[in-house]
């Protein structure tokens, strides 16, 4: 039984495999990515992360090149603000059913 949900939830899947991406010095990444769950596999929300905005498929990922310094990401009603420091990589999850069930 396991195998077969194995099998059905990857069916689901989205968007590339992960590749990390090269971190010059003086700059950071930010990985915002959204793991697939069957209840939220309709929705592609508006991710807004730094100075770029994407709609975030389920299963998916983006990278982000950013400036150090401030960086804020919003989604779905959701903020997360932090610090990015040059040479860093972030990763941020974007849960897009707890913002269906509006928490």
């Amino acid at each position: 039984m396991l195998a077969v949900c194995v099998f059905v939830a990857g069916c689901g899947a989205n968007g590339e495999p992960y590749q990390p991406r090269p971190v010059r010095v003086s700059k950071s990444v930010i990985y915002i990515y959204r793991t697939y769950t069957v209840l939220s596999s309709e929705a592609a929300p508006m991710v807004t992360c730094g100075h770029e905005s994407i709609e975030l498929l389920p299963g998916g990922y983006y990278s982000i090149v950013e400036e150090p310094g401030p960086v804020t990401c919003s989604a779905s009603g959701a903020v997360q603000k932090f610090e990015a420091h040059p040479g860093e990589e972030y990763f941020i999850k974007e849960d897009v059913a707890s913002a269906l069930a509006g928490g």
